[in-house]
């Protein structure tokens, strides 16, 4: 807890408050696509103190990606652009040498407790 971020201890401690915000989410998406998984990936990096990211680039580096993420998931971008987008910020990520995994490993989370309501995004 070197920046004061709990991590995913801290996330498990409180009941998984950003898969909750996560999974309402998603369940509101019009469309149960791969991109709607996408969208919610962007929705998770914009919000959660993503560890992985603090360990790889620190605070401020996290603070970024949080914010760029930010400006991505309001700007409602088409399917389209929005995967144009993404894969023009991975490579933006790859030079900084970050990794989301924090939040993949919530979506991924989020993932299993949709397929045990049934709610399938493929």
């Amino acid at each position: 807890m070197t920046y004061g971020t709990m991590g995913i201890r801290g996330e498990a401690a409180a009941g998984y408050p950003t898969v909750k915000k996560l999974l309402e989410y998603l369940r509101q998406q019009p469309q149960k696509t791969s991109v709607s998984l996408l969208r919610g990936l962007v929705y998770l990096m914009s919000e959660t103190e993503d560890s992985n990211l603090v360990h790889r680039g620190g605070y401020e580096a996290m603070k970024t990606v949080q914010q760029e993420m930010q400006k991505i998931h309001q700007a409602n971008l088409s399917d389209t652009d929005l995967l144009r987008e993404l894969t023009t910020y991975d490579q933006v990520l790859i030079a900084r040498h970050l990794s989301p995994g924090g939040s993949a490993d919530l979506l991924a989370l989020a993932l299993y407790f949709l397929q045990l309501e049934g709610v399938s995004f493929w």
